[in-house]
């Protein structure tokens, strides 16, 4: 998976792809909602 997919299940949105595949059950979904996505983003970049 993509760092995009990754931000996605911090930031806690269910999108089609992370709800089908069961990423919404995971313990760190949404616990990342503190940053905004481009923040995540300069974070993944590091």
């Amino acid at each position: 998976f993509g760092a995009g997919h990754l931000i996605e299940i911090l930031l806690g949105n269910a999108t089609d792809k992370i709800t089908a595949r069961g990423h919404d059950a995971l313990p760190t979904f949404g616990v990342g909602r503190d940053l905004s996505r481009a923040q995540w983003q300069a974070v993944f970049r590091q």
